[in-house]
């Protein structure tokens, strides 16, 4: 699909989102922003000692700050701006390369307390704004953020604020709005990264010719691992399994997800020892991973693998202990050992994490099943389990015959609830 199309595009897309916009808090007008920012000066603390002209020794400090905060020498504009302000604490200039300094030092909300005291007097000072649209960014107040970085944009050219801008609309998944911040940047400065910054809002969209249309220039190129990462994860979204593998093998740029998004495609294409060997390999540099440790667990249990899968859903539970999903795959590869009463436990601790009051539900009555069935199965060598079971069935088409601590029709029931809702939550890890 050509490019020139775009601008057509944008206008379908602000059709179908002009409803969700008439209602919505976001995106943000002029005048918006305009309030945004006049209420936010208004509840300023007023500084009580009124700036006074400064004094040549002062303009000799702030001159010597300046050309330490060129330097990166924070340290030293401190010291010398606590100097101007003991004598002249209404000094805007000094407020502002201290708010400056202490936020270059990770002492953000120390640095918001001299940038709130230099903005009344500098209202339209792109450099406390951009600050300023900093730290609301980190403390997730978007409105202010997006209002302080509209300020600093003052001229309409500094392409950070703008891309800035853009990245949390991204965020808030106001995508169309997004492109056309991204789209101002690429008018001023076209860069990879803003192309970047454009496909992958394409592909949040779910518009993969677009993204692809766009990284193709670049995925023989370039030397930044983001661009295959991403456009990996488009052809695998679009189910070309093999086309991805072949792609990211061929590929001489290595990233951190590449051995997951190779893993998922063998998996995809019921390759499970292919699967197997890269999705190990992720989780040696990734050992948190939740996709990895997930899918590395089921192809385990539909391979009757249950002490593997009890190794890597053990490493799971310490990385992710209030995943109760996790707790449930637990259990399942438990009792596929006939570790009963750990597998209750197990699933116990799945009804405390969760919230879901279906899954609660069915949970419990499958606790009282197997409490029921324990005492006449107590010798029983192996056990079919639900989620084994129902992944079983879906590789090979047929039912396992095993012998099973719950009846058939129970586990029927059983199945028909909790294998559905883990083939949901499987997709959702994968995509």
């Amino acid at each position: 699909m050509h490019f020139k199309y775009c601008s057509v595009f944008f206008l379908f897309l602000f059709i179908c989102f002009s409803s969700v916009y008439a209602t919505a808090e976001y995106p943000l007008s002029k005048s918006d922003i305009n309030t945004i920012v006049s209420n936010y000066i208004g509840k300023l603390k007023k500084i009580k000692d009124k700036p006074i002209p400064p004094v040549q020794v002062e303009k000799m400090l702030l001159s010597k700050a300046g050309k330490a905060l060129k330097e990166d020498n924070f340290d030293k504009v401190i010291n010398l701006c606590n100097k101007v302000i003991k004598k002249n604490p209404g000094s805007v200039l000094a407020n502002k390369l201290l708010g400056i300094s202490f936020f270059e030092t990770n002492k953000i909300d120390k640095s918001k307390k001299f940038l709130d005291l230099a903005l009344p007097g500098s209202k339209s000072d792109p450099l406390i704004a951009n600050y300023l649209g900093n730290y609301f960014e980190n403390k997730k107040d978007f409105k202010l953020a997006i209002s302080f970085y509209y300020i600093a944009n003052k001229n309409e050219k500094d392409i950070v604020s703008i891309e800035k801008i853009g990245k949390i609309y991204r965020k808030l998944k106001y995508y169309p709005e997004a492109l056309i911040w991204f789209k101002k940047v690429k008018e001023i400065r076209p860069s990879e990264m803003i192309d970047y910054q454009t496909a992958i809002t394409y592909f949040y969209l779910r518009e993969l010719d677009f993204a692809k249309f766009i990284l193709k220039k670049y995925i023989k190129t370039t030397t930044n691992p983001v661009i295959p990462a991403l456009y990996a994860k488009i052809l695998q979204m679009e189910k070309k399994y093999q086309e991805t593998i072949d792609y990211l093998t061929k590929n001489r740029l290595e990233f951190d997800q590449k051995n997951l998004i190779i893993g998922i495609s063998y998996y995809k294409l019921e390759k499970s020892k292919k699967a197997i060997n890269y999705l190990k390999k992720y989780l040696k540099s990734k050992p948190d991973s939740y996709a990895a440790g997930m899918i590395l667990s089921k192809l385990f249990i539909s391979l009757k693998s249950f002490g593997k899968a009890i190794g890597v859903i053990e490493q799971l539970i310490g990385y992710h202990p209030k995943k109760y999903v996790i707790n449930i795959i637990y259990s399942e590869a438990l009792l596929a050992q006939n570790k009963i009463d750990e597998a209750i436990e197990s699933y116990e601790s799945a009804i405390e994490k969760t919230n879901n009051k279906n899954i609660k539900k069915e949970l419990k009555e499958l606790i009282n099943e197997l409490r029921m069935k324990q005492s006449n199965q107590a010798n029983a060598k192996f056990v079919d389990t639900p989620l084994s079971s129902s992944f079983s069935a879906a590789r090979t088409g047929q039912r396992s015959k095993r012998r099973r601590i719950i009846s058939g029709d129970e586990l029927a029931r059983i199945n028909a609830h909790l294998g559905a809702k883990f083939t949901k939550i499987y997709d959702k890890i994968i995509k």
